[in-house]
């Protein structure tokens, strides 16, 4: 199932499933499944970075601008 992640500056990141339709005269829908939260201070007006899903596991690792990482599970 595809997945994909935003992040965003109010230290937050949403996870949404993807339906991608096969006919290019449907639009494809995006469903937000969960959005989570960090701790992290904002420096300049950011917080999160960026993000990534692990290869194999279902994983959401996201990187800080104070240098940190989460792991969310």
């Amino acid at each position: 199932y595809p997945l994909i992640a935003t992040v965003s500056d109010d230290s937050t990141a949403i996870v949404y499933y993807a339906r991608i339709s096969s006919d290019s005269l449907k639009e494809n829908e995006f469903v937000p499944v969960r959005r989570l939260r960090t701790q992290t201070a904002q420096k300049n007006g950011l917080s999160i970075l960026a993000a990534i899903f692990h290869p194999s596991q279902p994983w959401l690792i996201t990187a800080h601008v104070d240098g940190s990482i989460a792991l969310f599970t």
